[in-house]
């Protein structure tokens, strides 16, 4: 089922830069009537508002300075429902919460950060049950962002003081280094996505990954040939490649209810032997020029493929 925007009215916290000013920005061109900022940067957000009103009508905006962080001015998803909620008199409507690839994965780098986005997760899809949807008409979806460039982020690369122990930021820092980036525009993008076509407790994802497509359908299969078994538990045993491991595989198997089977790491993550590495390194060093430059052009029909299919994982 579709959800319009047009005429809609939309809240978003933390709207004044970043993820947050950037799902206002889609939001409105997607057709919403009117977008309130919520920050409690209020320098911010007046840039904020200058900004939109290039490309909106000024009445479509307005700031409101807050501390989510307080619930004498703020209670998130709490609020909302009580606005919304057709048990409470009103007309239904939709709340996206913005999670993180972190709250899918190990956040080696950030424990207490992974963890405050796994109860993003576990809290929204929770609430969005369809026990609380059939009672409050307000559907809650949860958006998980690959790495996203923002001021945020731009802190993190910076000082040790945003980390447990200093070698984390060194660490993260190259992990950084080596992550495909996005820009603010396209989680907002998502946002609207989610938005329009999510479903109730969804977790939503960008990127369409071709190893988690099937993981619905195991669903469907189970429950048509083995109703009850979806009542209990159900361990999901797969390979554990970076493909199978990457947050939208995660979100679906997630979305799916099942619970993943542990299995020992990916066999090249156990390749440190020193007497292994020498022997590869060795035969490596023997070879031609010829073989190595006809691995390289062996790729490009991988990489055009790739790019031809928007990033899905290619295999072979």
């Amino acid at each position: 089922m579709m959800h319009d925007l047009d005429g809609k009215s939309v809240l978003v916290t933390g709207g004044a830069n970043g993820i947050g000013f950037g799902c206002v920005r889609e939001i409105l061109s997607a057709g919403a009537r009117a977008a309130t900022i919520v920050d409690i940067d209020e320098e911010s957000g007046e840039l904020a508002v200058k900004e939109l009103t290039k490309e909106f009508e000024k009445s479509k905006i307005l700031l409101v300075k807050a501390d989510v962080t307080k619930k004498d001015q703020f209670e998130g998803t709490l609020l909302g429902l009580q606005y919304m909620g057709k048990d409470k008199g009103g007309k239904g409507g939709v709340i996206v919460n913005i999670s993180s690839i972190l709250g899918l994965q190990e956040g080696v780098v950030s424990p207490v950060y992974s963890a405050t986005k796994y109860f993003v997760n576990g809290f929204s899809r929770s609430f969005g049950t369809p026990y609380h949807y059939d009672r409050t008409g307000v559907r809650i979806i949860t958006v998980c962002p690959g790495f996203t460039v923002t001021p945020l982020s731009s802190l993190l690369e910076q000082s040790d003081a945003n980390f447990l122990i200093p070698d984390l930021r060194r660490l993260f820092n190259k992990k950084f280094n080596n992550t495909a980036k996005q820009l603010a525009k396209k989680v907002g993008e998502d946002v609207v996505t989610s938005i329009q076509k999510g479903e109730t407790g969804s977790i939503f994802n960008r990127w369409k990954v071709s190893v988690a497509k099937p993981i619905p359908k195991v669903r469907d299969a189970i429950k048509e040939k083995r109703g009850g078994k979806l009542t209990h538990d159900v361990l999901f045993h797969q390979d554990n490649a970076p493909s199978y491991k990457s947050y939208v595989t995660m979100a679906a198997i997630y979305n799916a209810g099942f619970e993943i089977l542990e299995q020992p790491s990916y066999s090249p993550d156990l390749a440190h032997d020193e007497e292994v590495m020498s022997a590869v390194n060795e035969w490596l060093a023997d070879q031609s020029k010829k073989f190595f430059l006809k691995g390289i052009q062996a790729l490009q029909h991988r990489y055009e493929k790739c790019i031809n299919l928007s990033g899905d994982f290619v295999e072979r």
